[in-house]
């Protein structure tokens, strides 16, 4: 989708580790300028018991971090 708006320097990588904490070192390994996240949109109780990954690099993180948040599963 990214190259399909212009943007040519798109890179995804799969890790292994505990996830906030191996995103920020991919970011300082490999010189990202741009963190881009999927956020549930979670609120209250319910995300401070689930956690959130993409909160903890939004807070913690020296470049800029975009979140997009996802559609919720339709509801049958």
């Amino acid at each position: 989708m990214a190259s399909d708006h212009g943007l040519e320097q798109v890179e995804t990588a799969v890790e292994r580790g505990i996830p906030s904490e191996t995103i920020l070192e991919y970011v300082d390994e490999h010189g990202v300028d741009l963190i881009v996240m999927a956020t549930h949109g979670r609120t209250g109780f319910r995300r401070y018991v689930l956690g959130s990954v993409t909160e903890k690099v939004v807070r913690t993180s020296p470049v800029p971090v975009h979140t997009v948040r996802t559609e919720p599963p339709d509801e049958e």
